[in-house]
């Protein structure tokens, strides 16, 4: 992994004669309870510029014009910011009270020689003392943002979406204008381009070429703990020297149709940096006329994607076994220029020394078949295709209402529902550990469209741009007479019961406790502790008063006695979900709506009324996050929650953050 010293001895004037680069947030230094404001002898407040500077001072040049650089293609080329492009902006010092995560737009006016930056909210006032600013690009509207988490999303290679680039400064009373040159690139580029060989020659390929996805992923024969690939995670900007936390092991996939030509076709990914490629460990597929390719990434030259640089691989596609060839590969360094590296000869930069290394007859992959409608016992029945991940502006909106019969799009909530059943869906092959998108926009967030998702391998439930690819699945509503499930009930002394399974029937025991629980279960969100019970109740009193750490919730729950009952503990991640899906307050509404037209704002994966409905039971908080018993696979320092005023599932923050609690206990 690489990291990067931001208080360089390069002069900004240096730094103005490399090609400047894309970048994202950062900021050192922590939080200060006690200050001591010294006031400027007059107000002086931060600005933002972007333009020719002299020798670094804050002169502008004579007769000079604006010039705002920023964003690196990975060609030894920048880019521009457009009109209306947004920074993200924090700042550290003492005697300042923090600014986190406040948005500054680019407005420029014809004329102005300086480009003007627009800071949000009220002005941001400077004092004698120095203070640390940290902008990243582009700006993220991603939950409640902190500074130790950055959010960073693999996928296909957007400059304006993913591509998240950070740079510093220093500013005070006398020196008010900050200026973010050469920002630095979060994550590493991996370029792919396929190719076939001409006509003319034996090898060539023969087939129709349609390529409609690659992916890079570990191998299988990789343990969890050596895997490398990440579909996301954070960039911590606490530190003084920014480091990348990973989040999320899995497959990175672009699903875009190709046809394979002797020009080439271009596959761009935007990963987090890879420390280290071991032989054999990441592999490339190719999903190419309805058939899969699957090789090894050779690592006798490259063995490791470095943060802040490029990649290109020209890979060929050939004819009779269907081989994959790595040929000839291509270093940028992003953050420093266009040279090719020194990790090759620019004179014969093909591997293996000027020979084409051939890595092999690769064969076929195995064409997995799909099982047929998945009945739940719930309200509705589950489509198990398709079976490659689409973008939600071009098929996820239409694909399952072009099915007919009253297929449909799920909403968040029920989305969220079917991931709490994962472990069933595991055997049969319906899901994948991968992101699903549903039909519910995120309306907090009215500048860009943003749809909710779930990642079916670790239970995160976020939103993100209609421009990602996810999986998707369909579902119809069910006719039937007979009970469905989950269902809420009500316990012989009045307690509130969430009811799975029951005499009668219910959800399979795969997604069952076999055993009943008297304390909680604090295993990973992956382990077998990620279970719920087939009946348990709800705590009708809103819990601890005070939000507490996530030991002190554990104890908490693990100690209580009430309700006549003394073997309460706190809900497993599923668990928690699920209490959101069962209406814990009037907000989770908003997990049924569809914004879209292409879900069924009607429906809901429930056959009884809400929790919040039910008598005597005090509905969880609107505006709190909420504790699960089930910590993180990727962090020893994390553990799950909820937060209760959308349904926002996340990972991040520490053990020792402050957040709500609400136990629970098996009732069978």
């Amino acid at each position: 992994m690489k990291t990067w010293n931001p208080y360089s001895s390069k002069t900004l004037a240096q730094l103005a004669c490399i090609a400047l680069l894309s970048g994202c947030v950062l900021l050192a230094g922590c939080r200060r309870k006690n200050r001591n404001f010294a006031e400027p002898a007059q107000p002086a407040f931060l600005s933002i510029a972007e333009a020719n500077w002299s020798n670094g001072s804050s002169q502008i040049e004579a007769n000079s014009t604006p010039d705002s650089k920023a964003i690196s293609t990975g060609n030894g080329l920048s880019t521009q910011f457009s009109d209306g492009d947004r920074l993200g902006l924090f700042l550290r010092g003492d005697s300042y009270e923090p600014v986190d995560n406040r948005m500054v737009t680019y407005t420029p006016e014809e004329g102005d020689i300086i480009t003007k930056w627009v800071i949000d909210g009220d002005p941001i006032t400077l004092y004698q003392n120095e203070a640390t600013l940290t902008a990243y690009f582009p700006y993220s509207e991603y939950g409640k943002l902190l500074m130790d988490s950055i959010p960073l999303v693999a996928g296909a290679y957007d400059v304006n979406t993913n591509d998240v680039v950070w740079q510093r400064d220093k500013v005070h009373s006398t020196h008010t204008q900050a200026m973010f040159l050469n920002m630095q690139h979060a994550m590493t580029r991996v370029k792919l381009i396929f190719s076939k060989a001409p006509a003319t020659d034996p090898t060539t390929y023969l087939g129709a070429g349609k390529i409609e996805a690659v992916q890079i992923a570990d191998a299988n024969t990789v343990a969890e703990e050596d895997q490398v690939i990440y579909v996301d995670g954070f960039l911590n900007l606490e530190t003084e020297t920014p480091t990348i936390l990973p989040a999320v092991r899995g497959r990175v996939i672009i699903s875009a149709t190709k046809t394979l030509s002797e020009e080439g076709v271009l596959y761009d990914f935007l990963l987090l940096p890879v420390a280290t490629i071991n032989p054999g460990a990441v592999q490339l597929h190719i999903l190419i006329d309805d058939k899969t390719i699957t090789t090894e990434f050779p690592t006798s030259l490259i063995n490791a994607w470095k943060a802040g640089t490029a990649y290109t691989y020209e890979v060929t596609v050939r004819n009779g076994d269907s081989q994959v060839v790595f040929g000839k590969v291509g270093t940028t360094p992003w953050n420093y220029g266009g040279k090719i590296s020194g990790d090759l000869d620019p004179s014969n930069p093909e591997y293996g020394g000027g020979d084409v290394e051939d890595w092999g007859n690769n064969g076929w992959g195995v064409e997995i078949t799909s099982p047929q409608n998945t009945d739940i016992n719930g309200n509705f029945v589950v489509s198990p295709d398709p079976k490659s991940s689409v973008t939600w502006s071009t098929n996820a909106s239409t694909y399952c209402s072009n099915k007919g019969e009253g297929w449909r799009l799920p909403t968040q909530n029920e989305v969220m529902y079917l991931y709490c059943l994962a472990p069933y869906f595991s055997n049969n092959e319906a899901f994948v550990n991968d992101y699903y998108w549903s039909a519910t926009q995120n309306s907090e967030i009215a500048v860009t469209p943003m749809m909710w998702y779930v990642d079916f391998n670790i239970g995160k439930t976020a939103f993100n741009r209609t421009s990602q690819s996810y999986y998707m699945r369909c579902i119809k509503d069910k006719e039937t007479t007979e009970q469905t499930y989950p269902y809420i009930t009500t316990a012989s002394n009045g307690g509130v019961v969430i009811v799975l399974r029951d005499e009668n029937g219910g959800v399979d025991e795969a997604n069952l406790f076999p055993d009943k629980l008297t304390a909680s279960a604090t295993g990973t969100e992956k382990s077998t502790d990620n279970r719920m019970a087939r009946k348990f109740r709800v705590q009708k009193a809103q819990g601890q008063s005070n939000t507490v750490e996530w030991a002190d919730a554990v104890s908490y729950c693990d100690n209580l006695v009430e309700e006549d009952c003394d073997d309460w503990r706190l809900p497993s991640q599923r668990e928690l979900m699920l209490i959101w899906v069962m209406g814990a307050n009037s907000s989770v509404t908003s997990g049924y709506v569809n914004d879209t037209g292409v879900g069924d704002s009607s429906a809901k994966p429930i056959s009884s009324s809400y929790l919040y409905q039910q008598s005597d039971f005090t509905p969880f908080s609107t505006s709190a996050d909420y504790w699960a018993a089930s910590e993180v696979s990727s962090s020893d320092y994390w553990a799950w929650h909820v937060a209760f005023d959308n349904g926002y599932t996340d990972l991040t923050g520490t053990k020792t953050s402050s957040r709500n609690v609400r136990c629970v206990r098996d009732e069978w």
